[in-house]
């Protein structure tokens, strides 16, 4: 091949690359629904992330941070190397309180309510870009320099891989939990929180015949309806980011901080294919598959993956 043919190649293919997949038709539609629950009269989140937190973590601080473009709210505990933990969608600081009470004495803990969840409130257009610098600049004005430990859940998994990319020297190590590498993923309803949660167990259920799952389906339903956080007219915004950002597939690579990837074999928001994809193209990356867990593998299954992630944490605890 002439050096003009594998210039053309290389234009093409870069360009292939760059593009916007397409919106699939079942992803728009999902889009739409949600629309409408967050614009209806009966979305009504319980938002009660830090009486959940303190039932287990009593020390834990919640605090207000002012910022030009508004204000955010972040919960702290704990002592150490910063361990920077990124929320899902619509599910605030409380669904990592079991993580916060076990790395407390080790690790000071550090959840910033992205825009709209609690009582986090800023203005401006939501992205990939404007989540992530909003978070660095809270991690700032707190005085916390980094680099830090960074771990995601869900839809926070996505953030937590473009903080990585954008900022790798501000990167000590990353933890993605359920995360996946785009936001098109589950093809069922997601507007309703509960459903999720109920086919999510149903999953689990028929995957793995889990006893302790189902024993402890109804506690963990209501423990996640407690976190439930989301300002439905910054919900809204948020249609515009899910729909036109582009998928992190192409730029995965370009994550150099060592990487735990933890998949609910159940999972059925993001299958383990997302799960094997995202440790094959992660180049420093380790893989752990939770046999009977699904989606939120944070409450699921608490003792396992927090002894991962301690153990993750401590092989990558070096201030180098």
């Amino acid at each position: 091949m002439t050096v003009a043919a594998a210039a053309a190649a290389g234009a093409r293919l870069a360009a292939l690359f760059d593009a916007p997949a397409p919106l699939p038709g079942w992803f728009a539609e999902q889009l739409s629904q949600l629309g409408s629950t967050l614009a209806g009269d009966k979305y009504a989140p319980s938002d009660q992330n830090l009486e959940v937190i303190r039932e287990l973590v009593p020390s834990a601080t919640c605090e207000m941070v002012q910022l030009p473009e508004g204000v955010a709210e972040v919960f702290t505990v704990g002592q150490g190397q910063p361990l920077v933990l990124m929320q899902p969608f619509n599910i605030g600081a409380g669904i990592f309180a079991a993580q916060m009470a076990k790395l407390a004495d080790r690790f000071r803990i550090i959840v910033v309510h992205q825009p709209g969840v609690g009582r986090t409130r800023v203005k401006g257009n939501l992205s990939l870009e404007g989540i992530v610098t909003f978070q660095l600049r809270v991690l700032e004005k707190l005085g916390v320099e980094g680099p830090y430990h960074l771990a995601g859940a869900s839809v926070g998994a996505i953030f937590a891989q473009y903080f990585a990319i954008r900022f790798p020297t501000r990167t000590r190590s990353l933890a993605l939990l359920g995360g996946s590498y785009r936001f098109a993923n589950r093809k069922g309803q997601i507007d309703r929180l509960e459903q999720v949660i109920a086919e999510d167990f149903e999953a689990i259920q028929a995957g793995s015949g889990s006893v302790r799952a189902a024993a402890e389906r109804e506690h963990i339903t209501r423990f996640l309806l407690r976190c439930e956080s989301m300002d439905p007219q910054t919900g809204l915004r948020y249609l515009d980011l899910f729909s036109k950002e582009p998928e992190l597939a192409p730029r995965l690579g370009e994550i150099t901080a060592p990487t735990l990837i933890v998949q609910g074999r159940c999972d059925s928001v993001v299958g383990v294919k997302t799960g094997h994809f995202l440790h094959g193209a992660i180049p420093n990356s380790s893989y752990l598959e939770l046999p009977e867990s699904g989606h939120f593998v944070c409450v699921t299954d608490t003792d396992a993956v927090n002894q991962a992630l301690a153990e993750h944490l401590r092989r990558n605890g070096s201030q180098s």
